[in-house]
């Protein structure tokens, strides 16, 4: 999970995660950031999910998404999100 930085204000974002037997996400995104501190992402996902009664992927889901995260500096080397 990360982002690759376009600009000052433009980042791309990927999301990727694989639990065997359980899910996969697959999350890539496009990321702008305000200058208060805030980021707001959106894109499509990609998910393969297994069943209750089934340990194979078998539920597939398409979606689109978005998030906004805050970003509090602690220092000049670390801040929480």
């Amino acid at each position: 999970m990360g982002s690759v930085k376009l600009s000052e204000k433009w980042k791309i974002w990927h999301d990727y995660h694989w639990v065997t037997q359980r899910f996969v996400v697959l999350r890539p995104g496009i990321t702008y950031q305000t200058s208060k501190n805030y980021n707001i992402s959106a894109g499509y996902a990609h998910l393969l999910i297994a069943t209750p009664v089934s340990s194979s992927l078998r539920r597939k889901e398409n979606r689109l998404w978005w998030q906004v995260v805050k970003t509090y500096p602690l220092n000049q080397r670390f801040s929480y999100n």
